[in-house]
């Protein structure tokens, strides 16, 4: 993995990137996120991996590109910037996405393992498994998107206040919705990597049952681990997190 590669990348953003690590881990964000709200948690890998984050289309320094509109194509386009930057030479890989990013991450595996790549290991957490429907419907009203906006955080209250900027950031956030609400797969889409769920336990989408129907999709090892917390739980648990991706 070298750091000029990463510097010329679409959507791959080092985070506690250490280029003598072991291996590297690959954070997929939840909808409406940059790649900056996966930088606490990078930084808490204390060097054991490297740190990428997924910029998407749409989001942070790559705002003025077209929205994405099908996870399918978002992660086949992030596959390949990966080979370019000989990730995929490398050890394997492990990809941790959150929300709409659990379906991109476990997109980016399924890609990943059709070309010889099997991750270390996959997880997932915040989102129901790729064959269940999500449990709500769209459209979704720009107050409710709002809330979920403000739930998440990270976004500063003046870009709030700012019309222009608050109505770009609700259709950015529309679209992904649209994007993770259409994805599916089937039950027999299973991987070969190791897939790990992580549950929070006041998700207001995700219990446990719905957790423990991702084991569904792994052909190899599934686990479950427990953390408290709502929606946005990560960054309440960072040390524990970090742990679970090591």
């Amino acid at each position: 993995m070298t750091d000029p590669a990463l510097l010329a990348s679409r959507s791959l953003r080092p985070a506690g990137f250490h280029a003598s690590a072991a291996g590297a881990l690959v954070f997929f964000p939840h909808a409406g996120a940059a790649a900056a709200s996966g930088r606490r948690l990078l930084e808490h890998l204390d060097g054991t991996l490297a740190g990428l984050a997924v910029q998407y289309p749409g989001k942070g320094d790559r705002k003025q590109e077209a929205e994405p509109h099908a996870i399918e194509d978002l992660a086949a386009d992030i596959v390949e910037d990966l080979a370019q930057a000989g990730l995929l030479a490398g050890p394997p890989l492990t990809l941790y996405g959150h929300s709409m990013g659990a379906a991109v991450a476990f997109e980016a595996a399924l890609q990943l393992e059709a070309v010889g790549h099997v991750p270390r290991l996959v997880c997932v957490s915040g989102r129901r498994a790729p064959s269940v429907s999500l449990g709500f419907t769209l459209p979704l009203s720009d107050a409710v998107i709002l809330r979920n906006i403000e739930a998440g955080a990270g976004v500063p209250a003046e870009v709030l206040r700012s019309p222009k900027f608050r109505d770009a950031l609700i259709a950015g956030v529309r679209n992904d919705y649209t994007m993770n609400v259409a994805y599916h797969r089937p039950p027999d889409a299973a991987l070969r990597a190791p897939l790990r769920f992580l549950l929070s336990d006041a998700d207001p989408y995700v219990d446990e049952a719905a957790a423990l129907a991702w084991r569904a999709h792994a052909a190899g090892a599934f686990d479950l681990l427990h953390f408290q917390g709502g929606h946005f739980f990560i960054d309440q648990n960072l040390d524990a997190v970090a742990r679970a991706l090591r």
